[in-house]
């Protein structure tokens, strides 16, 4: 997505290098779109439930938000982090093409300051998939 120049609602990306694949970023990304799953819950803020485990092992007494969740699973030397998530797409290619057609989620992938990715998805009951991407770059 980041190898073309590409238009993200009224601002233009010129290509950006390829993202890292970073296993702290999925560790977040993954706990999210399993605890959206386990609670039929589309937000960009945890349940507040037992699977929103950041506010549990954080004792937030709140929802936890994608910052806590990045740092509560070690990403904790950034510049800047974000998060995309969907709901419903069957396959990469479908949640992508989500994705790179929504200006604000096309932001983030064609952000340069980004260096660092996590994604993942998970089942709910109904069969549908939830899906998060976790963005970073660390302090230099």
């Amino acid at each position: 997505m980041r190898a073309k120049p590409r238009r993200c609602g009224n601002k233009v990306y010129a290509a950006a290098k390829p993202l890292q694949w970073n296993d702290t970023l999925y560790k977040a990304a993954y706990e999210h779109s399993k605890d959206m799953a386990m609670c039929c819950h589309f937000s960009h803020e945890g349940s507040g439930r037992e699977s929103d485990w950041t506010a549990k092992a954080q004792a937030l007494g709140r929802c936890s938000s994608f910052v806590n969740r990045i740092e509560n699973n070690g990403y904790t030397r950034h510049r800047t982090v974000a998060e995309n998530i969907a709901y419903g797409a069957n396959t990469l290619k479908d949640v992508m093409q989500q994705w790179i057609s929504s200006e604000g989620h096309c932001r983030n992938i064609m952000n340069p300051t980004f260096t660092d990715f996590g994604m993942a998805k998970a089942a709910a009951s109904d069969g549908r998939y939830y899906w998060t991407q976790t963005f970073g770059a660390d302090i230099p």
